[in-house]
């Protein structure tokens, strides 16, 4: 697939960049380091915005675009009760997080900024939402995942994509399963293809 622009992933995400491969879109991958941080107060679309936000503004500040490019940054997010789990610390969160959510449905978030690099802010910003539930979990299950050292690049400390996760853990989900991995593609497509920047 072929774009106006070159396309700029501010992410190293193996995940994002699997999905972006999957759809055949040409992208170069920058590396970046942002302090995820956010107002608790807000609602759970807000705070994923607003990291995936601050993202691109760091890939816009940091780097220098000779022409002009366009600019990808998401973030990805577990919420339960509206309550949000990140990227597991230790062994010990990994165990709350998947404790946690254990017979329950939570909801998976993504939020993605798309913008041009000459304009210096995202033109886009779009969210998707995806529901999850989990089968009840025992400590060995929990165990048993957290020593694959898995839960610990992922949002809410579980990947939808692992073999493990699938079997033992997941017990159905309504959404796009893009989306909870790391990037709802179908709506980046839409957006590039509505603003025309498809060839």
């Amino acid at each position: 697939m072929k774009l106006k622009f070159p396309l700029y992933l501010g992410s190293q995400s193996p995940r994002r960049k699997e999905i972006l491969n999957s759809a055949n879109i040409n992208f170069t991958s920058l590396p970046l380091s942002v302090t995820e941080k956010f107002n608790p107060l807000s609602s759970p679309q807000d705070i994923c915005i607003s990291i995936s936000k601050s993202k691109w503004l760091s890939c816009y500040n940091n780097f220098n675009f000779k022409e002009p490019s366009l600019i990808l940054t998401a973030d990805t997010m577990v919420f339960l009760d509206g309550n949000p789990f990140g990227k597991p610390k230790d062994r010990e969160e990994a165990h709350f997080f998947l404790n946690s959510l254990s017979h329950r449905t939570h909801q998976v978030i993504t939020a993605f900024c798309l913008g041009l690099s000459n304009e210096g802010f995202p033109n886009h910003s779009k969210v998707d939402i995806s529901e999850i539930s989990f089968k009840k979990l025992n400590d060995d299950i929990i165990y048993n995942y957290i020593e694959t050292n898995s839960p610990f690049d992922k949002a809410g400390g579980y990947g939808i994509q692992d073999e493990y996760v699938q079997k033992f853990i997941l017990e159905g989900f309504n959404g796009d399963l893009n989306n909870v991995i790391g990037l709802p593609i179908h709506l980046l497509l839409k957006t590039l293809k509505d603003e025309g920047w498809i060839i």
